[in-house]
């Protein structure tokens, strides 16, 4: 068992940005033993129990064996073709075929599975991202065939149709990590298929199988069983892998496919069973990791309204409230800026310790094995996450309005506590003020109006780049020095490291820059007390931030000046934090709730400020677009041939300028604040403080 390694910066990052990392599969071996090693569950009776009723029984696995003397002999107890020391892994590779092929056939499993065999020259001891040999499905779970080509074109589809991934090694050349081979291909199978609650995998040897599963949890494993000495728990492994029932080999049956089609069925408490066409057979957001709460966030349409919705599927700690009930609490309140549930299923016993055929409450290493909860909730559609943002001010408007949905929580007595750039939405076209930005993922949500042992800082929730200095330096909590309790200005201070994320890392939209700035690397690839060490000069360092370097030319003056407004904002927040509790202890409940109102008005001040400042710039710069184009169609029209008779005159822009006439000269043109305030913003035209140098 290795020691937790840190994890990289990609992981951080979230989405898919550890796939497409240019440093290859030896970073991605080392993701997986960091998530993963402490989370290996060995469970001594997993043998015997493994798909036990849910597969051909005992009899008619032994009957097989009497059908097939050629490949197994009864009566040396010994697989006939399987050698016993073999030299390479590819000395195995066609015996076990064989034996498989066999199993498929003779189980009727040939109509929707069939054996992949894949390249099979000599790759001893090399981490590989596609199995040598793997049980392929089809029908309505796996992918269409022109879904298929299309993915299998840009090199993203190679385990689209895997049902199980298997890994064969001769003894002699066993790695240390084994595991993390199987890991590999049971990610890629999370990653591309999208409908899997868990994966299965055998780890074959010239003597032993080993089972595997990975699901949200970790891993579970059985021993090693001998393949000759009991053939019966040895086949019952491949028939359970093999399963022409989807729904035993660990895929989420819910979700289907119906010609080049893909739906999701969601069976609601209230509603009844609602089945969804999917907008695209892709989600628009999946987590990168196994042991996770696994993400999925699907669009689709209302089959009853047409509507545009949002699917979001999570699996949560059981310990855990869960997500539907603040959503449940806040359905009727219609709070702007805040997601707004439609209907949702969640069922108590589809969990990861049913899935294991475990007792939770039994297991004695519980750090080693936590159960999960399946949960599908349909909301009305956000939106789009805040990254793929197409204008300066849709990123305004949208960290405006979801701060104004925080503050609208708290208000309710939730706070979010997991602010980051996968939780911010960008509003549907033509939402009014409030519903231009949405905050959503209320899976870590706390109740401020109860007594709730989640009211400390821990900074195991939430993604660590955007965290605030208090949750971060949790990771280093003792009895002598306790670290603040996670309170609204934490998650403020997540909105704020959103907004860095996004003027410091992008050009313009959809434009990433490459290589990403080091600052926000740091942010994410280092330790969670140092990373708060970081964050913390931003705040209180010998010398500010260099916004005018930090900040990308796309997003300019105004950006430069909210990001040092906002950070002034934070500045007594941080200092406090570093300061430790005061001889009173750290503000009540209470004082927080007073102390609040002020702080959120504040800040909505800043965006507010901001963004009539953005809309003027954006009304001169139509107005002078609209100027030039009315001289082009002028001179145009002036300049072009005539039919008389007679030299074609050429005027110059001077009298261009002085035929047009502008509607009112000399009115005050009047510009509309975004926030729907009459108020007037003080000081306006005021020039923009100096930044110093970071």
């Amino acid at each position: 068992m290795t020691a937790v390694l840190q994890p990289r910066e990609d992981q951080v990052f979230g989405d898919h940005d550890l796939q497409a990392s240019s440093e290859g599969i030896e970073d991605e071996t080392t993701a997986l033993r960091a998530e993963l090693s402490n989370y290996i569950y060995l469970y001594e009776e997993y043998h015997r129990k493994a798909f036990v009723g849910r597969v051909p029984g005992d009899d008619a696995i032994r009957l097989f064996l009497q059908d097939h003397p050629d490949l197994y002999d009864s009566s040396m107890r010994r697989w006939t073709n399987i050698p016993e020391s073999p030299e390479l892994n590819r000395d195995l590779y066609i015996p076990f075929c064989q034996i498989i092929q066999a199993i498929i056939h003779d189980f009727n499993y040939s109509g929707t599975r069939s054996l992949f065999q894949g390249r099979w020259q000599e790759e001893e001891n090399q981490w590989k991202t596609l199995p040598h040999i793997m049980i392929q499905g089809s029908g309505k779970n796996y992918c269409s065939k022109s879904y298929q080509i299309s993915r299998l074109l840009d090199n993203s589809g190679d385990h689209l149709q895997c049902a199980s991934p298997l890994e064969i090694r001769a003894r002699c050349k066993l790695f240390v990590y084994d595991w993390v081979q199987l890991a590999m291909y049971a990610r890629q199978c999370f990653l591309q298929q999208h409908n899997r609650k868990a994966v299965y995998s055998l780890f074959l040897t010239e003597s032993d199988v080993t089972l595997y599963m990975f699901d949200r949890s970790g891993v579970q494993i059985s021993i090693p069983v001998n393949i000759h000495q009991d053939p019966v728990t040895f086949i019952r492994f491949i028939l359970g892998i093999a399963s022409p029932d989807d729904e035993v080999i660990g895929f989420n049956t819910n979700i289907y496919w119906e010609g080049e089609t893909r739906y999701l069925k969601v069976v609601d408490s209230n509603e009844g069973e609602i089945t969804y066409e999917l907008s695209d057979p892709c989600p628009i957001f999946s987590r990168y990791f196994i042991r996770s709460r696994g993400t999925t966030c699907w669009k689709a349409i209302d089959p009853k309204t047409g509507d545009a919705v949002l699917i979001k599927e999570a699996w949560r700690t059981t310990m855990r409230m869960s997500e539907t009930e603040f959503l449940e609490e806040i359905k009727n309140l219609a709070l702007p800026g805040v997601v707004q549930m439609l209907a949702f299923q969640a069922d108590e016993n589809d969990t990861t310790a049913k899935m294991r055929g475990v007792d939770p409450d039994s297991l004695t290493h519980s750090r080693v094995f936590r159960s999960r909860s399946f949960t599908r909730i349909v909301f009305v559609d956000g939106g789009r996450p805040i990254v793929e943002f197409d204008s300066k001010g849709e990123v305004l408007y949208a960290l405006r309005d979801a701060i104004a949905g925080h503050r609208n929580l708290w208000q309710a007595g939730i706070l979010h506590k997991d602010v980051s750039r996968n939780n911010i939405l960008i509003g549907c076209p033509d939402r009014p003020v409030g519903f231009r930005g949405v905050l959503i993922d209320l899976d870590f949500a706390m109740w401020t109006t109860r007594k709730d042992k989640s009211w400390g800082s821990d900074f195991r929730t939430g993604t660590q780049v955007f965290q605030s200095v208090n949750v971060l330096k949790s990771s280093r909590k003792n009895k002598k020095s306790k670290s603040a309790p996670h309170s609204y200005l934490d998650d403020l201070e997540s909105f704020y490291y959103v907004l860095c994320w996004i003027c410091f890392g992008y050009s313009a939209p959809g434009e990433r820059l490459d290589p990403f700035p080091e600052v926000l690397r740091d942010w994410a690839g280092k330790d969670p007390f140092t990373c708060a060490a970081i964050k913390g000069l931003m705040f209180l360092g010998p010398n500010e931030p260099d916004f005018e370097e930090l900040v990308t030319d796309y997003f300019g003056l105004i950006f430069r000046n909210l990001c040092d407004r906002f950070r002034a904002f934070l500045v007594p927040h941080v200092r406090r934090i570093k300061a430790g509790p005061p001889s009173g202890g750290w503000p009540t409940i209470e004082q927080l709730k007073r102390d609040a109102v002020g702080h959120y008005q504040a800040l909505l001040n800043i965006f507010d400020e901001a963004i009539v400042r953005y809309e003027q710039d954006e009304a001169i710069e139509d107005m002078a677009s609209n100027f030039q184009k009315s001289i082009i169609n002028v001179r145009s029209s002036i300049n072009s041939p005539q039919s008389v008779s007679g030299p074609v005159s050429r005027v110059s822009d001077a009298s261009v300028l002085s035929s047009l006439a502008l509607d009112n000269p000399g009115e005050p043109v009047v510009y509309k604040r975004a926030c729907g305030s009459s108020e007037d913003v003080e000081n306006e035209n005021r020039e923009p403080k100096k930044l110093r140098t970071f």
